[in-house]
C-alpha cells in the first residue's frame, strides 16, 4: 500500500502499475491535523484507503464518475465524426451530461449503431460536427421543457436552454462555473468533462480521467507515534469501516507530560531568560504518511477548547490570559508562549519570567505589567490556564484553614486488670482532612474571567514558604449575576494531607 497526505494526493496518478498497486492494497490517503493542537480535544489522523477502478476492480458506491471522452473518428469535410466515449454505459440521464457540452435547442441526430435518436429542442449546434457516435446505450429522451430551470451543480444559475457555448471555438468550450458545470450529477452517475478533476467522499477523478474509489474491504491500519525526545513511542492500531480508518492521538500524548511545572520541585532553579515547560506542551512526529522517508512533526498543549472554540493553535502565540500581570517583590512571576518556530524545530511552551530587571517591551505582548504592594495575609496561586499557559492570583486579608478529623477507627482490646488499664478501647486509624477557603470581592468582569478557569485546572499551586504546594479543589460554586459589573470568587482547597502517626 502506498501512503499520501491529502495534500499531495495527485501524486497517486503518476503511478504506471496500477493493477499490481491494487494488488498490494491501494493507496492510503492520509488527513491529518494541524501542527499544533490542544491535547485535551481530539487530534484525529484519518486514513482513507482507495482502489483505482479498472478491470475486476469495479466501485460500487453511487453515483459513479462517469467520464466523457471524445474523439474524432472521421475528418472527412463532408461528413466529419466525433465519437464520445463514456466510461460507463449511458443513462436517461445522458441529456443533462449533452448539455454541459455546448448542445443547443434545434433537431439533430444521434446514432448508436444503425439506431438514431432525435433529441427534439435540445440539439442546436454540435460545435462544427454534424454527427455523434455513443459509446454506450441510451434510451428515449424527453423534450427540452423536461430540463429547463434544473440546477446544474457547480453552475452559479439555473440551466437555460438559451446559454449557448461559443459554436466557433473548439471542444471543449466555456469557463466552468459561468453558465455550464464541467461536472453534472445524475441519479446514477456523475459525469465529468475531459480533462476536469473531481473529489468526493467516495471518488477522485485525475484529469487524465483515471479514478480511485474508497473500497469497503475491511482491513488493519496501523500508526506509529513517537516522542521528540527520543522516548519510546506507541502504535496504534484499528480496523477500517467502510474504507476508513481514525486514529485519536489525545489519549496518547496528553499522557507524556511532564508530571509537574519544571520550577515546581523543591529546589528547583529558574533563570532570568525563557525556559522550556514540559508540563505544558509534548513534541511528536509520525512518519510515512505522506510516503517512504516522510516526517511530520507536532506539538500538542496541555490544554482545552470548549465548545464553539479553535483547538488549533500556532507559533509564537501568547498563552497567558490574563490582560494586567501584578508584580510582587519576592513573589515569582512569569508568561507563557509557544515557541516561534514551526513544529519540527518548536522547543513547544516557553515560559518568561518578570521581574523588575526583566520587564517586556511595550507593544511586544498582549499585557501590560504593574508592580503592586504585597497585602496582608498574601495567598499567592498558579495555575494551567485552558491555553496551555500558566497564570498568577493573589488572594489577600483571609483565609479560612480548616484542619479536621473526618473519622476514628478503634478496636476493643483485652484487659486482664481492668483496675490498672487506661482504657479498652485503643485507635488505630484516624481520617484527616485539611482545607483553606480564599476568596476576593469587588473584582472586574476581566479579573472574574480569569480566575473562572481556576477551578478546573489541572495543575493548582500554591506559594507558601518560598516554595509551590500542589492543591486540590475541594468545593466550588461559580455562581455570578449580570446585572454587576463587580463580582466576588470564593473557592476551597484541600492541603496536602496530614500525616499521622497510625
Amino acid at each position: 500500500m502506498v501512503n499520501f497526505l491529502r495534500d499531495n494526493l495527485h501524486e497517486a496518478f503518476d503511478i504506471a502499475n496500477r493493477h499490481e498497486c491494487n494488488r498490494q492494497g491501494g493507496i492510503a490517503v492520509w488527513d491529518v491535523p494541524e501542527p499544533f493542537r490542544r491535547a485535551f480535544n481530539p487530534i484525529i489522523f484519518t486514513r482513507t484507503r482507495y482502489l483505482f477502478a479498472m478491470e475486476g476492480y469495479e466501485p460500487t458506491r453511487g453515483p459513479r464518475p462517469n467520464v466523457l471522452t471524445v474523439e474524432q473518428v472521421s475528418s472527412n469535410p463532408a461528413d466529419p465524426r466525433t465519437e464520445l466515449r463514456l466510461a460507463c454505459p449511458a443513462d436517461m440521464d445522458l441529456v443533462i451530461a449533452l448539455m454541459i457540452v455546448g448542445i443547443g435547442r434545434s433537431t439533430q441526430t444521434i446514432k448508436k449503431g444503425e439506431q438514431s435518436h432525435q433529441f427534439i429542442g435540445i440539439i442546436d449546434s454540435i460545435i462544427g460536427f454534424s454527427l455523434w457516435q455513443l459509446a454506450g446505450d441510451i434510451g428515449s429522451i424527453g423534450g427540452a421543457d423536461d430540463f429547463i430551470g434544473q440546477p446544474l451543480a457547480g453552475a452559479q444559475g439555473l440551466w437555460d436552454p438559451g446559454d449557448f457555448r461559443d459554436p466557433n471555438t473548439s471542444f471543449p468550450v466555456g469557463p466552468a462555473g459561468s453558465h455550464y458545470a464541467d461536472i453534472v450529477t445524475s441519479a446514477n452517475y456523475i459525469y465529468i468533462l475531459p480533462g476536469t478533476s473531481y473529489e468526493d467522499s467516495n471518488y477522485i477523478v485525475g484529469s487524465d480521467g483515471a479514478v480511485l474509489y474508497v473500497t469497503d474491504e475491511v482491513d488493519t491500519a496501523t500508526l506509529d507515534v513517537f516522542r521528540a525526545d527520543g522516548q519510546p513511542g506507541t502504535r496504534l492500531s484499528a480496523e477500517s469501516f467502510q474504507g476508513v480508518t481514525q486514529f485519536d492521538l489525545s489519549p496518547v500524548v496528553r499522557g507524556w507530560f511532564d508530571t509537574e511545572l519544571c520550577d515546581s520541585g523543591a529546589g528547583a532553579g529558574r533563570g532570568s531568560g525563557p525556559f522550556v515547560d514540559g508540563h505544558l506542551a509534548v513534541r511528536y512526529f509520525v512518519r510515512g504518511l505522506g510516503g517512504q522517508q516522510t516526517t511530520h512533526h507536532f506539538v500538542a498543549l496541555n490544554a482545552v477548547a470548549q465548545i464553539g472554540e479553535n483547538p488549533v493553535c500556532g507559533p509564537g502565540d501568547f498563552l497567558s490570559q490574563a490582560r494586567t500581570l501584578r508584580l510582587y517583590e519576592g513573589y515569582p512571576l512569569d508568561y507563557s508562549a509557544i515557541d516561534d518556530a514551526a513544529a519540527a524545530s518548536s522547543r513547544g511552551v516557553v515560559r518568561t519570567p518578570i521581574d523588575a530587571s526583566h520587564l517586556p517591551a511595550a507593544g511586544t505582548v498582549p499585557f501590560g505589567v504593574v508592580r503592586a504592594c504585597v497585602p496582608a495575609q498574601p495567598f499567592y496561586l498558579r495555575w494551567v490556564n485552558p491555553l496551555g499557559g500558566v497564570d498568577y492570583f493573589m488572594f489577600s486579608r483571609r483565609q479560612t484553614y480548616k484542619p479536621s478529623v473526618k473519622s476514628s477507627s478503634t478496636y476493643e482490646g483485652y484487659v486482664p486488670d481492668p483496675l490498672r488499664a487506661p482504657s479498652n478501647v485503643r485507635v488505630w486509624q484516624i481520617t484527616t482532612a485539611n482545607t483553606v477557603t480564599v476568596g476576593a470581592g469587588g473584582l472586574s468582569d476581566e479579573e472574574l474571567g480569569l480566575l473562572s478557569g481556576l477551578p478546573y485546572a489541572p495543575t493548582i499551586e500554591w506559594y507558601d514558604g518560598g516554595r509551590w504546594t500542589r492543591l486540590a479543589v475541594a468545593k466550588f460554586d461559580g455562581s455570578f449575576g449580570t446585572d454587576s459589573h463587580m463580582h466576588s470568587f470564593e473557592i476551597t482547597f484541600t492541603l496536602p494531607q496530614i500525616n499521622t502517626q497510625f
